[in-house]
């Protein structure tokens, strides 16, 4: 067990993986139990934070291809009144399993379920990927914390139906039970994660009806040998809108395979090449790029830009240097 939790069990004694007896009925004050997911939520100045028990892990894992999961564990009204301006917020969804949980033994315990902002809102993230289950101990300890904490804070709070809910509690920022103290200042898991980068995502700037903020969501089970290093597996991604709702949308969904975009015009000013298509508003669309025209399959030629379609033209921009380099748009599932 790593520091942060020994000084928790030290400090607060009612604090166990097993859980603790709460000071109101059950089902009042936030609940959380091992293997849950949880959405936490901060913004720099802000006098809140916000937790949110998403439900076990494997409501994500397991989902259908394709699936999209409304999740009404949080409401519109809740958010607005701890955050009323969500744009610059920091986010993040976590999960994790631990030694002795108890729980399915097909998710090996130290496994992860970590959320990684995209480079851009149709741009996929890169996976974070599988390590030995020494590395992503530590990790898995602070990730199960994040719940602990927050149920721990809300037994010694009045149930309330906008800030603490079986399934939402809103927690002082800075206070040492909050959801930013167990996250740390970069988002890491208070250094607690091995690898380079942020578990969490900002919500942007131009946060607004046409352009939601979204985090890929990756499952990372500990891994041995040959399997250290490789990618954890996309289980999709979450996507928090405008209008305060949150969606889950889950990787690889089914259907007819998708058909390539028909180019109506390509044009090159100032070092950049511009491909206009037709396109279907609401669909995805990526471009792909290749400077050798050979037998190769489109699909694996290099990809390029990518962007959720809202009319039936679109534009897709790919800046290089080459005057000469040939092109195709495919439609993302």
């Amino acid at each position: 067990m790593n520091d942060f939790s020994r000084t928790l069990q030290y400090r607060l004694p009612v604090f166990t993986f097993l859980g603790a007896a709460t000071l109101s009925a059950s089902g009042q004050t936030f609940q959380f139990n091992l293997r849950d997911a949880n959405l936490g939520i901060r913004k720099e100045g802000a006098a809140a934070e916000v937790v949110v028990n998403l439900g076990p892990f494997a409501r994500f894992s397991q989902a259908t291809p394709g699936e999209v999961i409304t999740i009404t564990n949080v409401m519109p009204a809740q958010l607005a009144a701890a955050l009323p301006e969500l744009a610059g917020a920091r986010w993040s969804v976590t999960s994790a399993t631990i030694s002795g949980d108890g729980g399915d033994p097909a998710y090996p315990p130290r496994s992860l379920w970590l959320s990684r902002e995209r480079p851009g809102p149709d741009t996929p993230a890169t996976p974070w990927i599988r390590q030995n289950t020494i590395t992503q101990g530590s990790a898995a300890n602070r990730v199960s914390s994040i719940g602990n904490t927050a149920k721990d804070y809300a037994r010694f709070q009045s149930p309330d139906p906008l800030a603490n809910t079986a399934t939402v509690i809103v927690i002082p920022s800075g206070h040492p039970l909050s959801y930013g103290v167990v996250m740390g200042p970069n988002g890491n898991l208070g250094g607690t994660f091995g690898q380079s980068g942020s578990v969490e995502g900002t919500v942007p700037a131009d946060f607004g009806p046409d352009r939601p903020a979204r985090l890929d969501f990756f499952e990372m089970l500990t891994a041995s040998g040959a399997d250290v290093g490789k990618p954890g597996r996309h289980l999709g991604y979450f996507e928090l809108r405008s209008d305060n709702t949150l969606t889950f949308i889950a990787a690889g969904g089914t259907g007819p395979v998708p058909q390539p975009a028909r180019i109506l015009l390509l044009t090159r000013t100032a070092g950049t090449s511009s491909v206009t298509f037709e396109s279907v508003a609401g669909l995805m669309y990526r471009l792909r790029y290749t400077d050798a025209l050979g037998m190769a399959a489109v699909s694996n030629w290099l990809t390029g830009a990518a962007l959720t379609a809202t009319g039936t033209n679109s534009l897709l921009e790919d800046a290089t240097a080459l005057a000469a380099r040939f092109y195709a748009v495919e439609t993302l599932p």
